[in-house]
């Protein structure tokens, strides 16, 4: 074994390969934050990817939080306020009527509006011509009335269970009370259509002002929900609001409100499991092939070369595309695609090793003395090709990952895993290079080249160190 050959040497050229530090630094990076995520990150935080109704409190298609500091501006970001649970007041004492009240505060101090409001109310009543009522109190004093609801009269019971989410910003009820409120403050008639509460109730409503030139009104809100009803039992369990922002979280929002850093966080060890287990399988398998055809040669390099040739000569691609499309969508069915199609380049390195080292004195002794082929092999031969290997299986890496991408970018990905390609994917059928959601496909596409790029720059500094006609 020559000198760069040896673990040692390896390890001590790689050092002063300024390449070679690069791509392991941020390899063992890649490699702390996948353990941060499968250690610290709940796997159910994976599976909520796919339930989509678990997102309903995120702004959809919103950027990242940091662009906020080039643009200058102060936008409202994604909040939930809750408000407990009130019980019965006697309101009329002569018709026995009670009222639960319950105010959601909020304080307003932004330059753009809100993307959105939800409002979910949960209330337990008892008696029929229960009513809803929910007043929307601004800054300057005015009040909104939003809606008037009678409760439903429901079989079973008493004790009655309401529960219901309101969407403010497309309630129709909402827009015809709102449009009704700006006719009374500036005498403009506006199509429902071309009514936004989510601006309208944070506005700056003045005569003589458009609505879309109305500057948002600073200051501290109020949302007073209250039921009116016949029994003094009646409550409201739960009030909450849902203020959608123009800027969420470290890297933004899809179209389906999902939060793009869980499956960036979750697409990480997703991305090197399928590159190292690929490399793994294909270069071990393609060692082994390559130094059984190398040292017996013969009929048995025969049979070998040829299926490898074969294999050589199938178009990968389209075949990875036919099979993904046949099998079952799992992950696992991809990595052992991938391998299938990844070990022929190292078969014929290996064999043309190993073809050189059955000729060596210590393989002669070795065969004199009455050591097994099989012997030889494990001992002699393997233990000379594993260091040059390393290097095939760092080089490996990077088209395995980027071959998941597309197969996942296709469609053709295992649909219950988050990766970096199946986000590209969604992208791509949402319309984001069109609708300039760049934030949707500017990080998983970087993190795919930096993962390449990584395994890149080890594989080829190991690589120029085994190679020294590769060296400068």
């Amino acid at each position: 074994m020559t000198k760069t050959g040896s673990l040692k040497g390896i390890l001590r050229e790689l050092v002063r390969s300024g390449a070679g530090i690069a791509g392991l630094a941020m390899i063992l990076i890649l490699l702390a934050l996948s353990m941060y995520v499968v250690a610290l990150v709940p796997i159910g935080e994976m599976e909520r990817w796919n339930r989509l109704d678990l997102w309903l409190d995120n702004p959809p298609s919103t950027p990242p939080r940091w662009v906020t500091l080039f643009t200058g501006r102060s936008v409202p970001e994604t909040v939930v306020v809750e408000s407990e649970g009130a019980e019965a007041v006697l309101l009329e004492e002569a018709s026995s009527i009670y009222s639960v009240e319950s105010i959601i505060r909020y304080d307003f101090h932004y330059d753009d509006f809100p993307s959105f409001l939800i409002l979910s109310i949960s209330a337990t009543y008892h008696k029929r011509q229960t009513s809803i009522h929910i007043t929307w109190e601004r800054p300057d004093g005015s009040r909104m009335p939003l809606i008037d609801y009678v409760l439903p009269s429901l079989d079973g019971g008493p004790p009655y269970i309401f529960a219901r989410i309101f969407y403010l910003s497309t309630d129709p009820d909402v827009k015809v009370r709102l449009s009704s409120y700006i006719y009374e403050k500036t005498g403009l008639i506006r199509p429902i259509e071309e009514i936004a509460p989510e601006k309208i109730l944070f506005s700056k409503i003045k005569s003589g002002v458009s609505l879309e030139k109305a500057e948002p009104l600073k200051g501290l809100y109020r949302l007073r929900v209250s039921v009116r009803g016949f029994d003094e039992r009646d409550r409201l369990d739960s009030v909450r609001l849902s203020i959608g922002g123009k800027a969420h979280g470290l890297m933004g929002t899809d179209s389906y409100r999902r939060d793009l850093l869980t499956g960036i966080l979750w697409g990480t060890p997703t991305a090197l499991l399928v590159g190292l287990l690929t490399a793994i399988i294909s270069t071990s398998s393609g060692l082994t092939l390559g130094a059984v055809s190398g040292y017996y040669l013969g009929r048995v390099d025969e049979v070998i070369q040829r299926f490898t040739d074969f294999m050589m000569s199938i178009p990968a691609l389209p075949i990875l595309i036919l099979l993904s499309f046949l099998l079952k969508p799992s992950i696992w069915n991809i990595i052992l695609l991938l391998a299938l199609f990844g070990w022929m380049g190292v078969c014929k390195v290996a064999r043309s090793m190993a073809m050189q080292l059955r000729e060596e004195a210590y393989v002669e002794a070795a065969r004199s003395i009455g050591a097994s082929d099989t012997w030889i092999i494990l001992h002699h031969i393997m233990p000379q090709l594993l260091p040059y290997m390393f290097a095939q299986a760092a080089l490996t890496v990077p088209s395995a990952i980027l071959s998941e991408a597309a197969l996942s970018f296709l469609g053709l990905g295992d649909p219950t895993i988050v990766t970096w390609g199946r986000i590209l994917h969604d992208a791509q059928m949402a319309g984001a290079a069109i609708n300039n959601y760049w934030w949707w496909v500017v990080t998983p596409g970087i993190l795919i080249a930096l993962v390449a790029l990584s395994f890149s720059l080890l594989g080829n500094a190991l690589d120029r160190i085994l190679q020294p006609k590769l060296r400068r």
